[in-house]
């Protein structure tokens, strides 16, 4: 189904949601308990006007459910503005320069909403906020990936689309697909439309509809099995494996037709009592880089171990891991809560 308008968003996510719970509810298609308390949390927005979700971007930031909270940098902007701080001072800046300082520039991630003077700090001709450093983490451990054909992009749970957005502006693949709750799919797809008002957007409402050419796909998770004979040639997750349940993980891996899988994740986080250890369920199936051997001497010496992050590239053919230096990835050293 092509969406148009914000008004179709507002439809057929209703529509999905009412489908999903009359014919789709199974221990798979559930939401873990984790997340189903964070569902009903997150759904307001579609109960806003059309003007109010135009500035959809300005809602995100509940905890860290969905985008970070941007009030602080909105203050350090201010500060910064007013004169009252320098922007040698900013640690958003400081932090800015260390994730891009062997990122080659056209791999330099800005905030691309159209509110963005609002939540950002202006640097150089970059946008730069709490979210813009989390997709730059990510971004620049991608860098590796930069001379590979990636045609067609997936992420599990992208939030309200931040990343997906970045990837889709920096790697230019020729479909980005999006699977997530269709609660959190409202986020996304209108973050999507909104700043994307020249390319194909479309939304599966059907278990058997056909994949189109789209530059932008959003699944329902309850409807992923569309997806069983497409080829994505690369998925990431960030954040959200951790805390499904075992079986959806199961899912997703033995569903999803994928070359190269990024996981950016806890091992466990501390609230999911439905995943014993992400770690074991990724590395039993597939070939990784780096190898657990490296985070077990790197993190030896941490004594909190229920919020050490993890970022695995995975594939079941070795041929496709990426040659980098595990000691360089972002997220270690330099924005390592994200």
């Amino acid at each position: 189904m092509e969406i148009k308008s914000i008004e179709d968003i507002k439809l057929y996510i209703n529509e999905l949601i009412e489908l999903r719970e009359k014919k789709y509810k199974t221990h798979i298609t559930n939401a873990s308990k984790i997340w189903s308390k964070w569902l009903e949390i997150l759904s307001f927005p579609r109960d806003l006007t059309n003007e109010s979700l135009d500035k959809i971007r300005l809602h995100t930031g509940f905890g860290f459910f969905l985008g970070s909270n941007w009030s602080t940098c909105y203050y350090e902007k201010n500060e910064l503005e007013l004169g009252i701080k320098e922007i040698k001072d900013s640690k958003y800046i400081q932090d800015y320069e260390k994730l891009t300082k062997s990122t080659p520039k056209e791999f330099y991630c800005s905030e691309i909403d159209k509110n963005r003077d609002l939540i950002s700090i202006k640097y150089k001709d970059k946008y730069i906020n709490e979210d813009v450093l989390r997709f730059q983490s990510t971004l620049s451990n991608l860098v590796c990936l930069k001379d590979k054909q990636i045609n067609t992009y997936l992420e599990i749970g992208a939030g309200y689309g931040g990343f997906s957005n970045q990837f889709f502006k920096h790697f230019n693949p020729k479909q980005t697909i999006i699977i997530d709750h269709p609660e959190v799919l409202f986020w996304s797809m209108t973050y999507t439309f909104i700043n994307n008002p020249d390319k194909k957007i479309s939304l599966i409402t059907e278990k058997d509809q056909i994949i189109n050419d789209s530059d932008f796909l959003f699944v329902p998770a309850f409807l992923t099995d569309c997806l069983i004979n497409h080829k994505i040639d690369f998925v990431i997750n960030e954040n959200s494996f951790c805390e499904m349940t075992k079986e959806q993980i199961d899912y997703y891996l033995t569903t999803l037709n994928f070359d190269l899988l990024y996981s950016n994740n806890r091992n466990r986080q501390f609230m999911n009592f439905e995943v014993d250890s992400l770690n074991e369920i990724l590395l039993n199936k597939f070939k990784s880089i780096p190898e657990t051997s490296f985070y077990d001497n790197f993190y030896k010496k941490e004594k909190n171990k229920h919020n050490l992050k993890y970022h695995f590239f995975i594939s079941s053919n070795p041929d496709m891991l990426p040659s980098f230096n595990p000691k360089e990835l972002n997220g270690l050293s330099v924005r390592e809560k994200f």
